[in-house]
């Protein structure tokens, strides 16, 4: 029910064919993509139909009286572990657009606020996931393949955050900062419980 910032998300499609007859015993169906449509009728007795994205089945399917297929979409390319040939130091935009053409997932975002910081070096034994997702948290925005296959960034919205909490807000090197009257020096102490939690997030 909530996402910490910098969150990438993989959507995942249930599906069960009906296999009562055996009709699909000769089928694999791992690695097969599903373009998955909603149709709804309305009033009128027209057709509605939705987009729900493309999914690949990523699980080996399981028979029965059912076959029940388990497919992600996209974002699923991600996670495995980070590798590149780019020289370091490079801006976060470009470490982005570099590490989608090597999953093979399809960019979407077209320019960032933030996407000239520059990223000194990527730990090892990261994912391209992480990666993506730290980029994302630059952004103040979680990552998410769209309906379309493309990534996106979808953005938080701190215009209503209240003066109690001291304004908190992304600075242009992308920290979180919080605005007050102390001087530079001071520490600021947010009003309310801000903390780092186990995971690293505030």
């Amino acid at each position: 029910n909530s996402f910490p910032i910098g969150t990438t998300v993989c959507k995942t499609c249930g599906l069960a064919l009906n296999n009562s007859s055996e009709q699909w015993k000769d089928y694999d169906f791992f690695g097969a993509k599903l373009k998955v449509r909603l149709k709804m009728t309305l009033d009128d007795g027209t057709v509605e139909t939705i987009n729900k994205g493309t999914y690949t089945v990523t699980v080996p399917e399981e028979y029965g009286e059912d076959v029940e297929l388990t497919a992600l979409d996209d974002m699923y390319k991600a996670n495995k572990t980070y590798t590149t040939n780019l020289q370091f130091p490079q801006t976060a935009f470009f470490v982005l657009r570099d590490a989608c053409q090597t999953c093979g997932i399809s960019l979407g975002v077209t320019s960032m606020d933030h996407g000239d910081v520059q990223i000194s070096a990527i730990p090892e034994g990261v994912t391209f996931r992480v990666v993506i997702g730290c980029i994302a948290m630059l952004e103040s925005a979680n990552a998410r393949v769209d309906t379309d296959g493309y990534l996106q960034f979808i953005k938080w919205d701190f215009t209503n955050v209240e003066d109690a909490d001291n304004a908190a807000v992304v600075n242009s090197d992308g920290f979180v900062a919080f605005s007050d009257d102390s001087s530079e020096d001071d520490y600021v102490v947010p009003v309310g419980n801000w903390v780092i939690d186990s995971d690293g997030y505030l």
